[in-house]
């Protein structure tokens, strides 16, 4: 595979073309030469450049778009991981310095689901609470980039629902083994320190 880049000024525009140079592999440059007489005799004022064989710059980016939208989606899970691990350690300690209340309310008739569903409020509230300034500033940050990105959507309405709900749903999952450890709490160990 033969890559060559034809620009355009007039329109600000990048073509790549990429052509199977035949039977004999070896002589990639005769290809690009053609190309580069084909083009011409269209239009000598369209620009060629750049001929490469595609199996030897097979690691160079033929998207730089491409390769931006994959290292800021890598960034995002990256991200989304780290708040995952972040609630899951806010809620733990949480949980553990609430044990004996959660002992109390359990030898007072509360139900181990109630310490749950409790546990589990409270890292929606923590969740909600990083979500509204996040899309506040998903939201400017998308603005600023829709000039440099030119296949961003700034208002991809799926995007922009699944994205929080997404956060929620890991947020409760990351917050679902604390929960359950608190619901699990012995009132009678729990109340033994007082």
């Amino acid at each position: 595979m033969l890559e060559v880049a034809v620009a355009d000024d007039d329109v600000d525009a990048q073509l790549r073309l990429g052509i199977d140079p035949g039977a004999d592999p070896r002589e990639p440059a005769a290809a690009a030469q053609q190309i580069v007489r084909a083009v011409a005799a269209v239009d000598e004022r369209v620009p060629v450049f750049s001929p490469s064989v595609a199996d030897r710059g097979i690691f160079a980016p033929s998207n730089p778009e491409g390769v931006i939208a994959g290292l800021f989606g890598a960034l995002g899970v990256l991200a989304l991981a780290i708040a995952a691990l972040g609630i899951y350690g806010v809620i733990s300690y949480s949980v553990s310095r609430r044990t004996r209340e959660f002992g109390i309310r359990l030898a007072l008739g509360a139900t181990p689901r109630g310490i749950l569903r409790a546990v589990l409020d409270d890292a929606v509230h923590l969740v909600l609470v990083g979500l509204l300034p996040g899309v506040l500033l998903a939201s400017w940050s998308t603005r600023v980039l829709e000039a440099s990105i030119v296949s961003l959507m700034p208002n991809d309405i799926p995007t922009w629902a699944a994205v929080p709900i997404g956060v929620l749903v890991i947020g409760v999952f990351a917050a679902y083994i604390p929960a359950r450890r608190a619901a699990r709490v012995d009132p009678n160990v729990a109340l033994r320190d007082l």
